[in-house]
């Protein structure tokens, strides 16, 4: 092999391993934030959901009810 095509092959290959590097950090990034998301939809639903039971345990007919303006 020449040198100038070894040289070239050397310098694609660098570009290549920067460039994953870069793309393993953004997916690590995003893993991180995906986790976050889902313990935060976790905590929303539990929190929706003891809402839910304290409503039904109260059971307020809210379609029954009418407003405080009649």
């Amino acid at each position: 092999m020449t040198e100038p095509r070894l040289q070239t092959i050397e310098t694609k290959l660098a570009y290549l391993e920067h460039t994953i590097e870069a793309l393993n950090k953004v997916v690590y990034q995003q893993s991180q934030q995906l986790d976050a998301l889902a313990e935060k939809n976790r905590h929303l639903n539990a929190r929706v959901q003891g809402l839910l039971e304290q409503g039904s345990a109260q059971d307020i007919g809210a379609s029954d009810e009418k407003p405080p303006h009649y």
